[in-house]
């Protein structure tokens, strides 16, 4: 049941099977409440079929749990209100849910280390859901993206110096090769460049930002490239109970990079890694020399590989608002992380739990605890609109060592 969650990339099959048994299963009706804002929280909840509706987070519009989503983690680990209200879709719902007494009701050494992996797995998710949060806070005061494609930036620069060969075609495919293995996840669409080569993973808009940063950082000319294709050809990348979800707009607009080389825009779609390509269109051969096309959704597609709208940037997509929210899309990465391996970086303290772990169970989870706690307390107050940037250092009555 829970395999095809997100708990399901980050804990194995014994720990995931264990953690089930733990819990039970509540099966919603259609628009059924399954808690309202405010209310004492003390359950996690994982979404297994069907879908809810979350409000109340001061957002003007409510935010869509799709299959394999987990909510109400501030709750149970915390023992803090509820910060939304949730309910059932208009086709009900099926929830697996834990209670914090699972942790707090004198838990033996073996539920202690299961409950500190839970902790160190949920860790990565509520630091990207963090970044989300506020990413989307601060975007009606920071305006529209600028720059994204940031080639002077010193890390773009570096790297671009590092990937550098004899010649232009080899070091556009030197390039490639290094954009095309950054993992490929759905979610941050409009980053900058730099930014992208600092998370490490991205998509179709971020990699092919950073693949014309570094090509631009070199001298060669390049730019962006766009075709258009059925929503439901990314459905083998997609988990079932989101492909109506994504092909709810039949049509996709897709970005690669293209460099200018012997006179003629080159394709080199970076986008898709080996891993995930294998999966989308198994038949399809790699580039097999730097000065090779490699347009695979064309491919796919059964068109000419040169067939495609070039564009100096992508300012007129960066600027648009997506039509899906930021908290709603973390679970469609859950077949990608499976292929790929969960690039999402865990904080600092989970080392150490895992070193923790093997000598004293009891000491792993209340680490554990304390540095899941720390960032969920930090994401409350983000969405309760509580929460303050620190000042910077240095500031007047601030000491400095």
């Amino acid at each position: 049941m829970l395999s095809a969650t997100k708990l399901g990339a980050a804990l194995d099959d014994d720990r995931l099977a264990e953690l089930q048994a733990a819990g039970d299963v509540l099966d919603l009706q259609p628009t059924e409440r399954l808690f309202a804002e405010g209310e004492p929280g003390s359950e996690l909840h994982v979404v297994v079929e069907g879908d809810l509706t979350v409000e109340g987070r001061g957002r003007g519009r409510p935010a869509w749990i799709g299959p394999g989503d987990i909510l109400g983690e501030i709750g149970f680990v915390l023992g803090t209100p509820r910060t939304a209200s949730a309910r059932a879709g208009p086709d009900g719902c099926r929830v697996w849910r834990l209670h914090r007494s699972v942790f707090t009701a004198s838990p033996s050494p073996e539920r202690l280390a299961l409950m500190a992996r839970l902790f160190t797995g949920l860790a990565p998710f509520v630091r990207v859901r963090l970044a989300k949060v506020v990413e989307e806070q601060a975007a009606p005061v920071l305006g529209p993206l600028r720059d994204h494609c940031d080639h002077a930036h010193p890390a773009v620069q570096r790297m671009a110096w590092f990937l550098g060969q004899a010649g232009e075609r080899e070091t556009a495919r030197s390039i490639w090769e290094f954009v095309r293995h950054i993992p490929y996840r759905i979610g941050f669409w409009n980053l900058q460049a730099s930014r992208v080569l600092q998370l490490g993973f991205g998509m179709c808009t971020t990699k092919s930002s950073l693949q014309v940063a570094l090509m631009r950082a070199r001298g060669i000319e390049s730019a962006f490239a766009e075709v258009v294709c059925a929503s439901d050809a990314m459905n083998a990348i997609v988990p079932s109970g989101y492909h109506h979800f994504l092909n709810r707009k039949p049509r996709l607009k897709h970005f690669f990079a293209v460099a200018r080389l012997d006179g003629r825009w080159l394709p080199l779609d970076a986008t898709f890694p080996p891993r995930v390509w294998r999966v989308l269109h198994p038949e399809h051969a790699d580039a097999l020399g730097p000065g090779d096309p490699f347009n695979p959704v064309n491919d796919m597609l059964r068109r000419d590989p040169f067939q495609f709208e070039v564009h100096q940037d992508l300012s007129h997509v960066m600027s648009k608002r997506p039509f899906f929210d930021a908290d709603s899309v973390e679970a469609m990465n859950i077949v990608l992380d499976k292929l790929q391996g969960r690039p999402l970086p865990p904080p600092g303290w989970v080392s150490h739990i895992d070193r923790l772990l093997a000598d004293d169970p009891r000491a792993a989870f209340q680490h554990a605890f304390a540095g899941l706690s720390a960032e969920l307390v930090r994401l409350r107050e983000v969405l309760s609109g509580t929460w303050h940037a620190p000042p910077p250092a240095g500031a007047p009555g601030e000491a400095v060592l």
